[in-house]
Formats: structure tokens, sequence, C-alpha cells
């Protein structure tokens, strides 16, 4: 049986650096249920999420985000 991953896109509102970016990714990625977690390469301010919904949610995913001291909101599902 295949998971059916959910997409969600939080916006960051700060500009974050490269090791900034880099440590947010493995963060969320590093999160049970996240499949995938990258920051646009167009836009570097959004991060692209797929996630399990039945492991996790779009707002566990957001807290993560905020728990590493990120001003974050989600602005796509």
């Amino acid at each position: 049986m295949s998971t059916q991953f959910a997409n969600v896109i939080v916006h960051v509102s700060e500009t974050l650096g490269a090791d900034e970016r880099v440590g947010l990714e493995r963060a969320v990625a590093a999160q049970p249920g996240v499949g995938r977690a990258a920051v646009s390469p167009k836009a570097e301010r959004l991060v692209l999420i797929d996630y399990d919904p039945f492991v996790t949610s779009a707002q566990r995913i957001l807290e993560t985000v905020r728990g590493r001291g990120v001003t974050a909101q989600l602005v796509g599902m």
C-alpha cells in the first residue's frame, strides 16, 4: 500500500541564510510523517512540504518551523 501525501506551503516571514534554510529543511523533514521539505528555489521564503496526514498535520509542521524561532504561517494546502 502506498502513502498518499498531502502538501502544505509554509511562508517564512524573515530572510534566512543558507545554513538556516538547510537546518529548517532538515528539522521539518525529520518530523515523523514528513516525506519531503524543501525551500522553494524560486521563492526562498516558501517551504514546500509533503506529509502523510495520517501521521502528522500541517499545524504540527508549522509548530516545528516556529519552534526554530522563525515567524511563519501556513499559506497553502
